[in-house]
């Protein structure tokens, strides 16, 4: 399927809703207040966005670390032939 075709109809779908309206005049207002002030405070504005971003991130991988351990034990015990079966509780 066209993902334009798709992208149009998600739109439509949503263009009745409040939060589209206050997300364009939210998107006008950074606009316009990005071209009425110096490169800089953009650059540090944006350092300041990716920080608590990276983060969470952070803080999803430890707490993730785990899962992707027993997934990757998994996984390396199918290659050996042992089972094609996830089992979750393995160590």
């Amino acid at each position: 399927m066209d993902p334009n075709l798709l992208l149009s109809r998600n739109l439509l779908l949503m263009e009745n809703r409040p939060i589209v309206s206050v997300v364009r005049i939210l998107f006008l207002t950074v606009t316009l207040f990005g071209t009425m002030h110096t490169a800089s405070l953009a650059w540090a504005l944006g350092d300041i966005g990716v920080g608590p971003m990276a983060w969470l991130n952070i803080i999803a991988i430890l707490s993730l670390s785990r899962t992707a351990l027993k997934s990757l034990s998994d996984c390396e015990a199918q290659k050996q032939g042992k089972s094609t079966i996830f089992y979750s509780s393995r160590n």
